[in-house]
């Protein structure tokens, strides 16, 4: 039966059998990328160093791991001892690693703390309940205080690749806009950066977002809005025919800073009374076919 689901799942319900390589193609694949890290290689430790830094509980099971070479230890939990550790070990050899892949280490020795502070209250007591629960519960509070306060804290080893929120200077006035009239979706933009992940998915719901990278450029600098490498400012703002309301910010860590345009046309229903904050010069030949931005329906923010 489970070879049977197998062949069921991986072949699209039998119209796709040569589908069914992927069950060992795909270990090519991770066998390559493990190898080089991808950009993403982390010592042996690194996983160890994580485990200390926000997994106590798990630490907890790791001992208790160790422990299960003692006698009398049901067979159950030493294997599960075994799987675990041999994960772990598997995990840091390979030169890939990033913090989300944790989930998969993470659950033997959560089962393993669970059972050695049931050994251990009754071999010494409700002492070891306190300290377990008392460990449990700084736990909580640590991932509280990671999850809806340091969320983009790159200080944190758990922040990785995340997104700051300054994104929302471009977001927010996105939705507001979209708030007053949903055809606004069809405002026009060019994200011209090296790295802009995740802003395509984030601007899924726009179609008429361009994405563009330090050796392509679109054919109309001028838009609704544009989000800009910081190396490529001086040459794009030499190619622009109207005003916007600007701001400087960085999307996410270890990525050089990017400035935001938004144009005044469009935005200013958003802002109102705030001054442009970049104006063409008045000598700038005005180029055919970019004297305005692509209309939002509704008309500057407006219904």
């Amino acid at each position: 039966m489970f070879v049977g689901c197998v062949v069921f799942f991986y072949s699209g319900t039998f119209m796709d059998m040569p589908g069914l390589k992927g069950l060992y193609t795909a270990f090519a694949a991770w066998a390559q990328t493990g190898k080089v890290g991808n950009g993403h290689e982390k010592p042996w430790f690194y996983w160890l160093k994580l485990f200390g830094w926000y997994e106590w509980a798990a630490c907890v099971g790791l001992l208790v791991a160790v422990l299960t070479v003692l006698p009398r230890t049901p067979r159950f939990i030493r294997g599960l001892a075994i799987y675990g550790c041999g994960t772990l070990v598997a995990y840091s050899i390979i030169h890939y690693k990033t913090p989300w892949c944790i989930v998969s280490l993470t659950w033997p020795f959560l089962l393993l703390f669970g059972y050695g502070v049931d050994f251990a209250l009754r071999k010494r007591g409700s002492a070891v309940g306190v300290l377990a629960g008392t460990t449990l519960v700084a736990n909580c509070c640590d991932m509280v205080a990671l999850n809806f306060y340091r969320y983009a804290d790159a200080s944190e080893p758990y922040v990785y690749v995340q997104t700051f929120p300054e994104v929302n200077l471009l977001m927010k006035p996105l939705d507001e806009l979209v708030a007053l009239n949903p055809g606004n979706h069809a405002i026009a933009g060019n994200i011209i950066m090296e790295s802009y992940h995740p802003l395509p998915w984030l601007l899924g719901d726009f179609p008429n977002v361009g994405y563009y990278d330090d050796e392509s450029s679109p054919d109309k600098f001028d838009a609704d809005f544009l989000m800009v490498d910081q190396s490529r400012v001086e040459e794009i703002e030499e190619k622009l025919h109207q005003s916007y309301f600007t701001a400087v910010f960085r999307l996410r860590d270890a990525e050089d800073p990017s400035k935001l345009y938004l144009n005044v046309k469009t935005f200013q229903g958003i802002f109102p009374g705030r001054k442009p904050d970049f104006v063409p010069s008045k000598d700038a030949p005005a180029a055919a076919g970019e004297d305005s931005a692509t209309p939002a329906p509704g008309g500057q923010g407006s219904p």
